[in-house]
């Protein structure tokens, strides 16, 4: 298996993924809109992807035409995209743990102070996974 590279598509910005073979992730990073194209052509230079998935909520569309543009010899796939941001928030606090009294507040209740795309990528990527032979 190779590469497979998550998009969380949302109307200015994008929340990108990479899950090697052994099903890790090695990239995680938000991306504007406008720079979607460039950086998955950089993103595939650098690692062979053979599958992208696009969320199937907010502007997947827009971005699977952007996709397109690029020409590359993937397969695409749209991923069901429901509750990813809620999950992204947990996996945003997994990896930033709070500190002080922070700690006592429920992660359903704290709100990340950065975007989660970029997780809720990680989380399309993963659910595919579990359903993917």
């Amino acid at each position: 298996m190779d590469y497979i590279l998550a998009i969380d598509p949302g109307r200015e910005k994008c929340g990108l993924a990479v899950l090697s073979p052994e099903k890790k992730c090695v990239v995680r990073k938000p991306c504007l809109l406008t720079e979607l194209g460039s950086q998955i052509a950089s993103i595939c230079a650098q690692y062979k992807i053979s599958i992208i998935l696009i969320g199937n909520g907010t502007n997947s569309k827009p971005v699977q035409k952007e996709v397109a543009k690029l020409e590359l010899p993937v397969n695409i796939i749209f991923v069901p995209e429901q509750n990813s941001s809620m999950e992204a928030r947990k996996y945003y606090w997994e990896a930033n743990k709070p500190k002080g009294l922070w700690r006592l507040i429920p992660t359903s209740l704290r709100v990340p102070p950065i975007p989660v795309d970029d997780f809720a990528a990680q989380i399309l990527a993963e659910r595919f996974l579990k359903i993917a032979p």
